[in-house]
């Protein structure tokens, strides 16, 4: 089972806010609006969604650009079970795979306005509430499974739902980070080693994250959603002399040289009875905490921000901050 799919599908609930409205699809209308407000990267967004769009028709990914194709995605991973998307060609050859990202808001501000919105009696009678409670279930329950989680948008949406730009942009995004490669967005651990020589994780380089209801634990010890971005990227680029802080080891990366990259390892813990968003802002934390520490890196050795990079610099700074999550 592909637990990306299941983690990733938070873009379809992640944004939750409502207004008072009549018109179909309000409550997505807004979080679109909402959304890209926040990252005043509209014109970014329509462009980029028209370009993966048709490189996706063009692949064959999608039969067309309307909304039944896109529902058509869901019906088959619903009937079999499956993630099993063919491309002619590696996704990184032409779509941003960093990008998809960029457009989603993550700041204490508009969390704390989605909380607020989220809770109106508007709000539970959107398709989105209808989702979230499902997912809801399928989290406490453990069936991380690709297959039941389609069924559930099968069921809810229909092929008209996806005509509209808020069901196309979280499908594209859906696909971009459940594929197997190394973008942005994919959480792993080091590749595996042949049989009879795989890698030990040594204690210290394991940092525990529990979350809990409505709070998370790092190492043990409480802390604020707010802070643990912070905390989190300060494992990943200081170095500290001691043996219960993870160790930096020697790299000569091309483009880069010799330098010292993190072994930190997070080993991501849920609860039972957590609340499927709350577990969604966490994850969307540590996705914040690599992408400015990649951010931070790309502007000491290239003096350019991460997106701007050649290929064969954001390769080196992935090298250099490789992302390592595991889940238990």
């Amino acid at each position: 089972m592909n637990k990306n799919f299941f983690l990733n599908i938070s873009f379809l609930i992640v944004l939750l806010v409502t207004i008072s409205c009549k018109k179909e699809h309000c409550v997505e209308s807004e979080i679109m609006d909402l959304m890209l407000e926040c990252s005043g990267k509209e014109k970014e967004f329509n462009e980029y969604l028209l370009k993966v769009e048709t490189e996706f028709v063009r692949q064959g990914i999608l039969e067309d650009r309307n909304g039944a194709s896109y529902y058509h995605i869901f019906e088959s991973i619903a009937e079999t079970g499956k993630i099993d998307f063919e491309f002619g060609q590696p996704l990184t050859d032409y779509v941003n795979t960093e990008q998809v990202s960029q457009f989603v808001c993550n700041d204490s501000i508009t969390l704390s306005k989605i909380k607020k919105l989220s809770e109106s009696e508007e709000y539970q009678k959107s398709r989105i509430a209808v989702l979230q409670t499902r997912f809801d279930s399928l989290l406490n329950l453990g069936l991380f499974d690709a297959g039941l989680v389609a069924k559930e948008v099968v069921d809810v949406l229909s092929p008209r739902d996806f005509n509209h730009i808020y069901y196309k942009y979280t499908t594209l995004s859906l696909i971009i980070t459940t594929q197997a490669i190394d973008d942005g967005l994919s959480r792993k651990l080091p590749p595996p080693e042949p049989e009879g020589e795989k890698e030990i994780i040594e204690a210290r380089n394991l940092v525990n994250i529990t979350i809990k209801n409505k709070s998370v634990e790092l190492e043990g010890q409480v802390i604020k959603l707010e802070d643990l971005t912070k905390k989190l990227e300060e494992y990943l680029s200081v170095q500290k002399i001691s043996e219960k802080w993870p160790e930096f080891r020697n790299a000569n990366i091309p483009s880069i040289g010799d330098c010292k990259v993190s072994q930190v390892v997070f080993e991501l813990q849920c609860s039972k009875g957590v609340e499927y968003d709350f577990y969604l802002e966490v994850q969307n934390s540590m996705q914040v905490s690599y992408r400015n520490v990649r951010e931070k890196m790309s502007m000491k050795y290239f003096r350019s921000s991460f997106q701007k990079l050649d290929k064969k610099e954001q390769f080196a700074i992935k090298q250099l901050v490789p992302q390592r999550i595991t889940e238990i």
